[in-house]
């Protein structure tokens, strides 16, 4: 096996689980796939279940070497395991990795998740990886694919399969090289495993109220607010109701890790954004300013489409965030010192 191969299937394969939003069950090998799916569920590494692929690809004449069994059949294996009906989906549209990838996906978009867990088989699992990669690219999803294949010796033959773990996988390699158009390249599957993710981000709820409140009040943030006082609690549980159910207006958490940092507000009109960030006082005077605006603001480019300028109004004598912006990209495009406000422009790429 090529090299780069070789160090591409050892991450994939080797990837710790985190904790994420729904777990991606990809049909194949019988019920080899079941038990790391339970494993998870029963972890709690997510909320729900995804059960993607067809019941028409079944029997073992449809495809040479394979006999699946039908999604009916695996939704039922997970709830005589005690996994509620209701954390179960199905996907019975896709008839192919692609088509796994770019279902499962809609529905991570469509639902604001962030991490996958997707379970395939340790002799698969390369190339739906590398498929979902490719999609996510493709519909700028930048969230999480976490890697959870079923372990099976090499010289073992997969339940539903003709040939050994070893031959299916030197036949998945060369799958790679033939469904080229719908896979991410070899180089950036090793990117995505050696690219260090600091920050996350993900839409804001009542549930984050009194977290946000709190940020809110400090005196060391607001008094580089433009109104710079406190709110009562009615003023601000009122204004974040409005924030929410305010389609131009989009309010993320910040997260390094598991860790809430703080939050970044997006002011939508037409194609220009307008950014707000504040993160926690112990957060602060840890370098992590520019990554953070940088980071931000490329997330929100990738989410809402039709957005093609992001800008920042700063008080001219607030130096801090003058240099964090101006080093996470930003550029000056007036400077009123009459009005103590600097305005900076971040253009989309």
């Amino acid at each position: 096996m090529d090299a780069v191969v070789l160090e591409l299937q050892t991450l994939v394969t080797s990837q710790k689980p985190q904790s994420s939003d729904v777990i991606v069950w990809l049909q194949g090998d019988q019920f080899d796939r079941a038990s790391k799916v339970l494993e998870l569920w029963e972890q709690k590494m997510a909320p729900r279940i995804i059960l993607t692929g067809n019941n028409a690809l079944l029997g073992s004449d449809t495809r040479p070497g394979e006999h699946n069994f039908s999604l009916n059949e695996m939704q039922a294996w997970l709830v005589s395991r005690g996994v509620p009906d209701a954390a179960i989906m199905i996907d019975d549209q896709a008839k192919n990795t692609h088509e796994q990838a770019v279902n499962t996906l809609n529905f991570a978009r469509k639902n604001s998740w962030r991490r996958i867990l997707l379970v395939g088989s340790i002799h698969h699992q390369l190339r739906p990886f590398l498929t979902f990669l490719r999609r996510a690219k493709e519909i700028n999803w930048s969230g999480r694919i976490i890697n959870q294949p079923a372990y099976l010796e090499h010289n073992v033959i997969p339940s539903g399969r003709d040939q050994t773990v070893a031959e299916i996988l030197c036949e998945e390699v060369k799958k790679i090289n033939q469904y080229q158009e719908h896979v991410a390249s070899l180089a950036e599957g090793l990117y995505y495993f050696k690219e260090k993710i600091e920050f996350e981000f993900r839409p804001a709820s009542l549930a984050d109220s009194e977290l946000l409140f709190v940020w809110r009040n400090d005196p060391s943030a607001y008094q580089n607010f433009f109104s710079a006082k406190s709110v009562s609690r009615d003023e601000h549980i009122d204004w974040l109701a409005k924030t929410l159910a305010n389609p131009n207006r989009h309010l993320y958490i910040i997260l390094n890790q598991t860790q809430v940092i703080g939050q970044v507000r997006f002011d939508v009109e037409d194609s220009v954004a307008e950014i707000s960030i504040t993160t926690a006082s112990e957060q602060r005077g840890r370098g992590h300013g520019t990554k953070i605006i940088f980071a931000a603001s490329q997330y929100f480019f990738s989410q809402v489409t039709g957005v093609k300028k992001i800008f920042a109004e700063i008080k001219s004598n607030n130096q801090v965030s003058i240099n964090a912006f101006t080093k996470a990209g930003y550029k000056i495009k007036n400077l009123d010192s009459n009005t103590l406000v600097s305005i900076f422009e971040f253009s989309k790429t």
